[in-house]
Formats: C-alpha cells, structure tokens, sequence
C-alpha cells in the first residue's frame, strides 16, 4: 500500500475520531451542566435537598458505542419513608400533579446543546485539517 494512502487510512481511523471525541466530551459536559443549572432553578420547592441532588455523571459510552450524559435527580438524602421526593416532584402522584423540572430544564437547552456539539465536531475537523496543512 502506497505510504500516502497509509497515512490517510490512520488519520481517518484514528487521528480524526479522537479529536472529535475530546471535543465532542467537551460539549457535552457543558450542555449537560446548564441542564444540571436549569433544573435546580425549576425545582419548586427543596424538600429534601433535591436541589443539590440534581448533577450529571460525566461522558459515558453506550452499549451500542455512542456517547451519552446522565443527569439524574435524587439521592439517600432525597428519600422520605420509601419515597423518592425528586421522582415524586417529576411525575407526580394521583394526589399530587406533577411539577416537572429535569424535562423541562433539558428542552430549554436541547437546541443549543445539538448546536455545541456539532460544532465541536466541525472545530476538531478543521484543526486537524488546518494543522496538517501548515
């Protein structure tokens, strides 16, 4: 194999893709806390500490290989009884209506989320593209 498809071959194997997972993880993260941030902003009250059991739990590969954030509410110090005040605060109950703040917290940040991601995406391509060209 001609040594200049060699080198295009390792590049688009293993030179881009890591780029792009660094700055893929990198938004990622950043989206992931402004979802974090918005939903302690729409907890309706802070029975329980849900307010500060509200985080993510970083970059995570799928079982299928794709990257994913979790952003979880509710935690031991969350509990009352046998009840999960964030879920119960979610959802609600056949007692209580529901006052979502995780759902709504992420469509408030979907679309610039998508936007963050995509473009790091294209940043990483076009350093690499610009920097083996210098």
């Amino acid at each position: 194999m001609p040594q200049g498809l060699e080198q295009l071959k390792r590049r688009l194997v293993d030179v881009i893709p890591n780029a792009v997972r660094v700055g893929l993880e990198t938004a990622m993260t950043e989206s992931a806390n402004s979802i974090v941030a918005g939903a302690r902003l729409r907890v309706p009250v802070d029975e329980g500490d849900v307010q500060a059991s509200i985080r993510h739990h970083g970059v995570k590969e799928g079982k299928r290989g794709g990257l994913y954030v979790a952003v979880t509410a509710g935690d031991k110090t969350t509990e009352a009884d046998t009840y999960q005040v964030a879920r119960l605060l979610e959802f609600g109950t056949m007692k209580m209506p529901a006052q979502p703040y995780l759902l709504p917290a992420f469509r408030a940040n979907r679309r610039r989320a998508k936007s963050a991601m995509r473009r790091a995406i294209r940043d990483a391509i076009i350093h690499l593209s610009t920097r083996k060209q210098a």
